[in-house]
């Protein structure tokens, strides 16, 4: 009967033990696994585990970044993949940083794109070939200063070397253009009329000035590949 109880004992012993490990095994779950904010905004990923919990993007990540507390925070437009680890479990979430200004169709900025390329890519716009090496595209009527821009594409051995967007200095989009810039690009340098960006996409590096000139009514985009 003694052996009895102390097999009866054991087999308790054992059970509660690997009850024991059941409820301590890391547990990680996330609340928002697709998350959009715009530039500046942030929002919390909501994940919870019963062991510490760290959070971080690839390394020069420069769309978004994240706290020890898990507070994503837009830096530029753009899509960035969050690492969330316990140690033992491990989840990814897609993080998108959305533009709030919007105001021009966006550009094709492959700069080894070809002639054809870009006439597949423009969906909008009324097409002008200015010269074999010159394609533009204008959006509005010309006669609405207030909203009428031109898209240029300047080529070299049929690819893809400049884009230029164009509108009048006392239309729509001047006051906004900065805001527009700097929620996409990263700011390099400003002289007098003369503001320049870089793309943060090290993939496809490329510049970005922005020029007015308010006697001749003009504002220009330019962007440019990185030599």
């Amino acid at each position: 009967m003694k052996k009895i109880v102390l097999l009866l004992i054991a087999l308790l012993a054992v059970g509660c033990s690997k009850e024991s490990k059941e409820e301590e095994r890391p547990v990680l779950n996330i609340q928002n696994k697709e998350i959009s904010l715009y530039r500046n905004e942030e929002k919390n990923v909501n994940a919870t585990s019963n062991r510490k919990i760290t959070y971080s993007f690839p390394k020069g990540e420069l769309h978004a970044s994240v706290s020890e507390g898990g507070v994503i925070k837009g830096i530029f437009v753009g899509n960035a993949e969050l690492t969330i680890t316990d140690g033992v479990n491990t989840e990814k979430v897609k993080v998108t940083i959305i533009p709030k200004y919007n105001f021009f169709y966006n550009p094709l900025l492959d700069f080894n794109a070809s002639k054809e390329d870009v006439k597949k890519y423009m969906k909008s716009g009324v097409f002008e070939k200015i010269d074999e090496n010159t394609y533009a595209y204008d959006f509005g009527d010309i006669r609405d200063i207030q909203e009428f821009y031109k898209i240029v594409y300047s080529f070299e051995n049929n690819k893809l070397k400049n884009v230029m967007i164009v509108f009048a200095f006392n239309g729509k989009y001047r006051n906004d253009t900065i805001n527009y810039l700097g929620e996409r690009y990263i700011p390099v340098s400003s002289e007098g009329s003369v503001f320049v960006f870089a793309n943060p996409d090290e993939n496809n590096p490329f510049y970005i000035g922005f020029t007015f000139n308010a006697l001749k009514n003009s504002c220009t985009l330019f962007y440019s590949k990185v030599k």
